[in-house]
């Protein structure tokens, strides 16, 4: 259903973004309960996904800012992607053009560790 001209579409419903439920010229999605792999929210074209969050979940589970995925990974199987994949021959310095670098003494470790295998 085609909303008239100078009209505004409001759908307002459960757990939508959890069904197979797509609307088309939905570009605004509200979700409770979300999870890392939610992110379209049945939206088929550009637009927002809000996610609610109990009070007492925001201030005990989640963090303010979130570690860097690069600070987070096994630096052993990002070193050997880069090599791999001849993106670079020397990691550490490939690595420190980022943005949110990895520390150079996990950089050492990773490539210390890839030798000796």
């Amino acid at each position: 259903m085609t909303p008239r001209p100078g009209c505004r579409k409001i759908v307002l419903a459960t757990n939508i973004c959890e069904t197979s439920v797509t609307i088309a010229d939905c570009v605004c999605g509200f979700k409770s309960e979300c999870k890392a792999k939610d992110r379209s929210c049945s939206r088929v074209q550009p637009g927002i996904c809000c996610k609610l969050y109990w009070l007492r979940a925001a201030n005990t589970v989640m963090k303010k800012q979130s570690t860097p995925e690069l600070q987070r990974v096994l630096m052993e199987e990002v070193c050997l992607s880069i090599l791999a994949g001849r993106r670079s021959e020397n990691c550490m310095n490939f690595l420190l053009q980022a943005p949110q670098p990895p520390s150079i003494e996990s950089v050492d470790n990773a490539l210390r560790v890839l030798k000796e295998v």
